[in-house]
């Protein structure tokens, strides 16, 4: 039903005029959207050319994760484990300005690589460094298709635990 569902929403991004297709949002919405419907293959040409554009916000994080998450997907384990890497070299070289609100988003988007490697370890010990920095992961990591394989594994309840734990602390 899922995967029908993101067909569904693919195939209103594929139909965009070229205009507003192009768009580097768009663009790397589509990809995301591409990878859950299955077509990791086109989601990684769909956020290609934003790789090399080099934004210098926050928003590059997320380019640098999708692009990721895609090669993951299509079995390019180097590939993906290079985004990781450019991943901390992006977050590394930022700003407080240029990162904004998004502490904690590269090793996020890194768990998530690392998840869809079938690196549970990796993938473990990012979240929690995301959680470290400040980055709240409610209720994003309970969506991330990625994390499926981790769902009922001790580690990841308890780090899900300890996150619910936290909240019900600071409003008390």
């Amino acid at each position: 039903m899922a995967r029908g569902f993101a067909q569904d929403v693919a195939a209103w991004f594929d139909a965009l005029p070229a205009v507003e297709a192009q768009e580097a949002t768009i663009r790397r919405q589509h990809a995301r959207i591409l990878i859950l419907s299955g077509r990791a293959t086109e989601a990684r040409a769909r956020v290609a050319p934003l790789l090399t554009a080099r934004p210098r916000s926050a928003i590059a994080l997320s380019t640098f994760g999708v692009a990721g998450v895609a090669a993951a997907a299509v079995g390019d384990s180097a590939g993906a484990r290079a985004m990781m890497t450019a991943l901390a070299t992006r977050a590394e070289t930022m700003t407080t300005a240029e990162r904004g609100l998004s502490s904690g988003e590269a090793p996020y988007w890194q768990s998530i690589i690392a998840a869809q490697l079938a690196d549970t370890a990796a993938a473990i010990a990012r979240l929690r460094q995301s959680r470290a920095a400040g980055l709240g992961m409610e209720p994003a990591i309970h969506a991330e298709p990625a994390f499926a394989s981790l769902r009922g594994w001790p580690p990841f309840a308890a780090l899900l635990a300890s996150v619910a734990g936290a909240r019900r602390q600071t409003t008390r």
